[in-house]
Formats: C-alpha cells, sequence, structure tokens
C-alpha cells in the first residue's frame, strides 16, 4: 500500500542515517547497506509497505539493528501505531542509546499513548545528548503546554525559534500554546508566521483559518475569504484528478454514505454527528465510516458496529483514500471535520464521490468541489449565500445531538443555607478571551455570593489554574469566587452540571456540544448573538429550537442583564431545570430524518444532471 511520504524532519534524519551507514561497518556485509539504502529510498518515496518489508527481512539477521527498528518505528507513528512505535523505538535505544533523534521519536510514541510526562523525559535525554536539537525543543514546548506550564512551554519553543527561526513547526506550536489560555491575537501571529514560512503546508493554513473563529476582529466575509485562499492554493490544482463518476443514477436505489472523520470516538464533534450513524434509515441507506481516529474507544466499537462498512485511514495517503472511497461506489460523501485537526479536505478536493457535503463537526470547510453544507437559515442568513461555495442544504437544526449514554439524572441543586448562585462553563480555556473573561468578571461582582465553575482539563496543572486566577484578579476577582475543576470520568463530567445553576457561554466562539450538554442536564445557558461572525450565533441557533433564544442576549449589557436576572429568581430556575432535557430531546429527535430526506434530494438532483442548490427545511418544502 502506497502511503505519504516521510515529512522534512523524517527525511533530514534519514539522510543523517543514510551517510553514516555509507560504508559497511566491520562485520556488516555491502548487501546489508545496499539493503538499507534500497529500504530508505521506498521510505522517503512513501512506499512503506515495501519498505518495512526490506527492515524486517534485515532483522531478521540483525534483529537489534537500532537504525532499521528505529525506522520501523517510524512507520509505526505514521499509521499511528503508537505502542508499536514505542517498543521498536526503544529498542533501538537498547543498542545506540546516545542518538538524540531516538529519544525525540520515542517522545512523540509516548504523547501518542498519552504519556505526556515520560514523553518530556525522553526529550530531556535527546537534550542532553544534543542541546541545539530545536525538534525536541519544540516538542517540549507542546508537552508542557498540554499539561499546562505555559510559560515553559513558550520558553522551550522560543528556544526551538532561536535554533532555528525558519523552523515552522515551532511557530506554529507556539500559537497553539498561546491559543490555550486564551491570547487569541498573539496565538494568530504565530501561526500566520509558521504560514509565511511554510506556504505550501495545507495543515499550518488551516490552523490560520481555525484560530479566526476566536478573533472578533475578523468578520464572516474575511474568514471566508480566507478559506477560499486555502481552496485556491490547495484544492484547485487537485481538478486534473477528478475523474467521471460510475455510479448508478437510479434515483430512489439505497444510497451509499460515507462519513470522514477524525473524530469517531467520546469527542464532542462526535456528539454532533453520531446519530447518523447509529440511528439511520437502513432501508435506504448504508453508511461506510472512513476513519481517521487516533485514539478510538467505546464510542469508535459501538459507530463500528452500527456501519455497513468500516475503513482505518490513518497514514493512508490522499490519492489512496481517495481510490479507496471510489472503489467503495460512495454516492454521498460527508466531512465531519472542516478545517480541524485530522481533517482529510484534501481527499474531497479529489471529489472521489459525485456529492459531497459539508457542516457538521466545524464550519462550512469553503471547498469548490464540495456541492452541499447542512446548516439552518438562522445560522447562515439568505443574504449571506454570496459567502460560501456549498449550496445549503437549510434543517430545522444545524448539527445532532446524541447524549452520552453516561448521561446522570438530573438532580436538583440542594444548596447549603445562605449559599450563592453558580454560574457554570464546561468550554475549553482557549475559548475564554479576554473579552468574555471580564464580562464575567463583572457577573459575578454584580451578583453578590455568587460563584463561577470551570471545569477543564488543563485546570488539573497548577500553571494553568495559576494563570487563570491571575487573569481573574486583574479584575477583582478572587479566588473564594471560583471552582475550578480538572479531568475527570465522562459520567463524572456530566454529573458537575448538577452542581451549576446557569452556564455561561463564551464569545466570540461559542460552545457547541457543551451547550447542548448543558440544557439536556437541565442547565440554561446565557450567550451573546452577533450578526457580524456565524460562531457567535451557534449559541442562538441551538437555544432557539429548544425554546430559549431568550436566553441569548444582542450585546455583553444584555448578557449581564440576563445573568443578574436569573440569579434573582432561584424558583423560575428550577421550573426550568425540570423541562429542558424533554424539550432538548425534542428539537434534536428529528436531525437524522432531516439530513437524510435532504440526501434524496440531493442524489435525485445528480441522476437527472443538475447542479447543487439551494434545500429549503420541510417546513418550507
Amino acid at each position: 500500500m502506497n502511503a505519504a511520504p516521510m515529512n522534512r524532519a523524517q527525511r533530514r534524519l534519514q539522510q543523517k542515517v543514510a551517510k553514516k551507514q555509507g560504508a559497511p561497518a566491520p562485520g556488516r556485509p555491502a548487501e546489508l547497506v545496499a539493503a538499507m539504502q534500497k529500504g530508505m529510498a521506498l521510505h522517503q518515496a512513501g512506499r512503506l509497505a515495501e519498505a518495512e518489508a526490506i527492515y524486517r527481512a534485515i532483522l531478521r539477521h540483525y534483529p537489534a539493528y537500532p537504525d532499521v527498528n528505529h525506522l520501523l518505528g517510524l512507520i509505526a507513528l505514521h499509521f499511528g501505531q503508537h505502542q508499536t512505535a514505542l517498543d521498536l523505538i526503544t529498542k533501538a535505544i537498547a543498542g545506540n542509546p546516545n542518538y538524540a533523534p531516538y529519544h525525540y521519536n520515542r517522545a512523540i510514541a509516548l504523547k501518542g499513548l498519552d504519556r505526556i510526562d515520560d514523553g518530556l523525559a525522553s526529550l530531556r535525554k535527546a537534550l542532553a545528548i544534543d542541546p541545539n536539537h530545536a525538534a525536541a525543543h519544540c516538542e517540549a514546548g507542546v508537552m508542557l503546554g498540554l499539561v499546562g506550564h505555559i510559560d515553559e512551554a513558550i520558553a522551550s519553543l522560543d528556544k526551538a525559534i532561536a535554533i532555528n527561526p525558519t523552523l515552522a513547526a515551532a511557530h506554529s506550536n507556539r500559537g497553539q500554546v498561546l491559543g490555550q489560555v486564551g491570547r487569541v491575537n498573539e496565538s494568530a501571529d504565530a501561526y500566520r508566521r509558521a504560514q509565511d514560512l511554510d506556504p505550501t503546508s495545507a495543515r499550518l493554513h488551516t490552523n490560520v483559518i481555525f484560530t479566526q473563529d476566536m478573533d472578533m476582529s475578523v468578520s464572516q466575509a474575511e474568514q471566508q475569504a480566507e478559506r477560499k485562499r486555502w481552496n485556491d492554493r490547495f484544492i484547485a490544482p487537485l481538478a486534473a484528478a477528478v475523474k467521471p463518476h460510475a455510479n448508478s443514477r437510479d434515483p430512489e436505489h439505497r444510497l451509499r454514505i460515507g462519513y470522514v472523520s477524525a473524530d469517531f470516538n467520546n469527542h464532542s464533534a462526535c456528539t454532533g454527528f453520531a446519530q447518523l450513524i447509529l440511528d439511520h434509515d437502513r432501508d435506504n441507506f448504508e453508511i461506510h465510516c472512513y476513519d481517521g481516529t487516533l485514539r478510538p474507544d467505546d464510542m469508535s466499537a459501538r459507530l463500528r458496529e452500527a456501519a455497513t462498512g468500516w475503513r482505518r485511514t490513518v497514514g493512508v495517503s490522499d490519492d489512496d483514500m481517495a481510490e479507496m472511497i471510489r472503489s467503495d461506489g460512495i454516492d454521498i460523501l460527508f466531512d465531519l471535520s472542516g478545517h480541524t485537526d485530522g481533517h482529510r479536505l484534501l481527499v474531497f478536493g479529489r471529489k472521489p464521490a459525485p456529492v459531497q457535503v459539508t457542516g457538521i463537526g466545524h464550519l462550512a470547510a469553503g471547498l469548490s468541489t464540495i456541492d452541499y453544507r447542512v446548516t439552518s437559515e438562522f445560522f447562515t442568513p439568505r443574504s449571506e449565500e454570496a459567502l460560501y461555495p456549498e449550496a445549503p442544504a437549510y434543517l430545522r437544526t444545524p448539527s445532532g445531538f446524541w447524549p452520552s449514554p453516561e448521561m446522570p439524572d438530573v438532580a436538583p441543586i440542594a444548596r447549603e443555607a445562605g449559599a450563592g448562585i453558580v454560574f457554570g462553563s464546561l468550554n475549553r480555556l482557549n475559548k475564554i478571551s479576554d473579552q468574555v473573561l471580564a464580562l464575567w468578571a463583572r457577573i459575578l461582582l454584580a451578583v453578590p455570593g455568587s460563584r463561577l465553575l470551570m471545569k477543564f482539563h488543563g485546570l488539573d496543572s497548577a500553571g494553568t489554574r495559576d494563570h487563570l486566577l491571575a487573569r481573574f484578579a486583574a479584575h477583582d476577582v478572587g479566588e473564594d469566587r471560583l471552582i475550578l475543576l480538572g479531568g475527570s470520568s465522562r459520567r463524572e463530567h456530566l454529573d458537575v452540571y448538577n452542581r451549576v445553576d446557569i452556564a455561561l457561554d463564551p464569545f466570540p466562539q461559542s460552545g457547541g456540544m457543551s451547550t447542548l450538554e448543558a440544557m439536556w442536564m437541565g442547565v440554561p445557558v446565557i450567550g451573546i448573538y452577533s450578526p457580524h461572525k456565524i460562531v457567535t450565533r451557534l449559541c442562538r441557533t441551538l437555544c432557539e429550537p429548544i425554546g430559549v433564544g431568550d436566553w441569548v442576549a444582542d450585546s455583553e449589557d444584555g448578557y449581564l442583564h440576563l445573568a443578574v436576572q436569573w440569579a434573582a429568581r432561584p424558583e423560575e430556575l428550577a421550573a426550568v431545570k425540570t423541562s429542558m432535557r424533554e424539550r432538548a430531546r425534542a428539537a434534536y429527535a428529528g436531525f437524522t430524518a432531516d439530513v437524510e430526506r435532504a440526501y434524496r434530494i440531493m442524489w435525485r438532483r445528480w441522476c437527472a444532471g443538475e447542479g447543487p442548490a439551494p434545500i429549503a427545511s420541510d417546513r418550507q418544502a
């Protein structure tokens, strides 16, 4: 099987290895050197299966050969096989413990297994051997950011940049770490710098697009213009790779639907699309999933059982994946990632299915090769249609909601005598901009005795907690007014809503599934709406079908007023709490049927030779 070639860092490593192996060492015959050179040439060309076969043949004669074990470990990393990679690279280190790249790649494998502390220990060994290993400093910055040591993370990334100012990954990772703590403008600048250094990288340009969601100064028109630049640079050149489709043009046949995602697991994005797989009409639709999930779990297994076909795509090249989809005869292919980590938009650029769709999991991708986007008229009003290349498929709700089977019962809040109202946010910290944090501080100061509960796995880190506390302290809010919780099991996470009276939605990047989870747990959500930016419409878009759109204000002062007003009405809050789950259940139950109705319209149009055009919701049809 062909796969993507090695990245630049891996190629540089292999060139070093090739140079080192250029002549037979004592006891190492010329045939071995020739085999190594052939294997590395195949590896660099992306012909990984052939390279792996040669490496394994060498190991049969030299089982402890460090370089070969390491090279096999790199192939395992490419396919997301982190435990296999760890075992192989550890074996390489046993044979040659003083080679920094071995320790560096061992750290990458450990990170993939969520063993961050062990990964940092491996990076320290790499840097003890080679203090100027820029990639190791860069990766240390990422891992330190993951455990909340933000200042150390930035220092490591700055060290990487000092050693190699043109290392695009270091600038990109600096943007990621800064974004984690709400330093949106600095994050955007770092991502832009990375893109400037490597304009050929689709992934680095994707980071620029994604971070614009958190920047209120970037309008929706500007966001779509950035998507168009990405499309023009990376999708338009693929036009020659688009082939005619041989699918049957029977408008009523049982459709083959393909779903592409890196989040087929217990991820918030999956909550928005899982019912399309678990609750589909089996008489009229086959479901095929193209799975780029790095950490499968129990939800992955449940989805796989419900699907007709399942293909693992981690490490599979864009060309091979497109051919895989064609060979499966997919009629309608759905992108469930948009511009988020793990997306396969370059596959959609090859148009492997006759009809392609986007719009769940992230905002519409803005691709000229995608025909439709799932949305609602409130989310993307008709006045904005000229901004998007994809035709709208208007639905009652722009996403689904599949509540976790671990959802606890809604419990009445039993406060201690004299205890105040508890506001809450269970959103990512990179959504908590300085603007929204200042508003939340105003609310706490305006509601005597109130507290704010915040929960995010990064808050397990003392560094992240201290940084957040300092941000609130700058607005005269002390630690006694905050309840900061870190990671937990899924059920414990959801049960935290039973400690919250009113959820506070961030902006400009609204909560998505966290908003629906709050309402499913009986907690109303106060948010803000702005016509300026689509992501700031999400809270009202999700609340309107449940009948609580009036909890979403049009201004910061209106948001503050709603919070103060409802905090003074605990009896009414209790009544809202008891009815919210059933209202949410009724509003989102019909999502799968709405999407499947749209699929049939899309397909009939294609069979008739018609191009994409807006699809009205069933309320308008």
